[in-house]
């Protein structure tokens, strides 16, 4: 019994160790700014509403993460989470929603978005007062079922802080 709860207490202080040490601070981001970001998403239709002529209002979920290609820490490994209505007039769709991005440390960058860009309007911690766009573009994937979706989204991010 007591060869067991010695072993437990080695492998809980290598576990706290081992997890202490995998998340690294996130560094603190230059005052002005550019690089680029992809978002791989996984989307969830929450209600929709299905009009006459190819016309439709929905409103989705999107969970995802977000990865830097150019190997910068800069908006790399942050977890997204958004709500966006998807508005189809006579086949003509436009988008328009909000995000919340959250990075290792607990801060996070709040944005809104259209079916062009998202719009820094501010965020906690390091990124308090951020403004800026990130122009982007989509690639949906094939839907793994009914109401679900996979999108990739690149951004071309552009930020200034206070």
């Amino acid at each position: 019994m007591k060869t067991s709860l010695v072993a437990l207490a080695l492998v809980a202080g290598l576990v706290l160790f081992v997890g202490g040490t995998a998340v690294a601070q996130v560094p603190l981001l230059p005052p002005t700014g550019t690089t680029h970001f992809t978002t791989y998403f996984s989307v969830r239709t929450l209600s929709e509403v299905k009009m006459v002529e190819d016309s439709s209002m929905s409103v989705a979920e999107l969970v995802g993460i977000t990865r830097n290609p150019d190997g910068q820490p800069h908006f790399d490994n942050l977890a997204v989470r958004c709500l966006v209505n998807i508005r189809t007039l006579k086949g003509q769709t436009e988008l328009y929603g909000a995000c919340r991005e959250t990075d290792a440390d607990g801060d996070s960058t709040s944005t809104t978005f259209d079916s062009k860009a998202h719009y820094f309007i501010g965020g906690t911690g390091k990124y308090k007062g951020i403004t800026g766009t990130a122009p982007f573009t989509v690639q949906a994937l094939k839907s793994p079922g009914e109401g679900l979706g996979l999108l990739i989204i690149p951004h071309e991010v552009t930020w200034r802080l206070p």
